[in-house]
């Protein structure tokens, strides 16, 4: 999975800055944690770690969805990733400034018509995990009239996880219920 994530090239990247920087920046918060490479050197390589998961979000109505065929990612943590995570993730900020050299290290799989999904090969370390769990709510109408447009309704889930070499770590990404 991870050279396969990494070897992707210019699309992946494409799609993974798309989803890191999301919409427009119209009151967003400046990223002002720096990039230091050296805290992301040593995600560059393969290691023998496995992380093993599922998603399992609680949306609007009451149900739980699987996220099946959304993208997760996986984010080493490092003070810059985590300032991103606590705005973009957690808060649902968007983040400007955000630096395109971060990507080198994110991995990215598909959550499978399950709801589960898998990285191998992964150097220890704590990550974090992030999955968009997005789908259509239908217009609510009343006989012929239509009261309300389409939608889409979007959950962001998540995780942390600390990995050592050679461990299988099993991890559910969800959305945290709010103290």
């Amino acid at each position: 999975m991870s050279r396969a994530s990494r070897a992707a090239g210019p699309c992946l990247q494409a799609v993974l800055l798309a989803g890191l920087l999301g919409g427009c920046s119209f009151g967003a918060v400046e990223h002002r944690v720096p990039l230091n490479e050296a805290d992301f050197a040593p995600y560059l390589q393969d290691g023998t770690a496995t992380i093993v998961g599922e998603t399992s979000v609680r949306m609007q109505a009451g149900d739980v969805s699987t996220g099946a065929e959304s993208f997760v990612y996986l984010v080493p943590v490092t003070p810059y990733s985590t300032e991103w995570f606590e705005h973009a993730i957690v808060r649902g900020q968007q983040i400007r400034g955000h630096d395109p050299r971060s990507l080198r290290v994110t991995r990215v799989t598909v959550v499978g018509a399950d709801g589960r999904f898998e990285f191998r090969n992964l150097p220890s370390g704590d990550y974090y995990l992030n999955c968009a769990v997005t789908r259509a709510i239908q217009p609510f109408r009343l006989g012929p009239m239509r009261l309300a447009s389409p939608s889409t309704e979007r959950v962001e889930a998540y995780a942390r996880v600390t990995l050592k070499e050679g461990e299988e770590a099993r991890v559910t990404v969800t959305r945290p219920l709010s103290p």
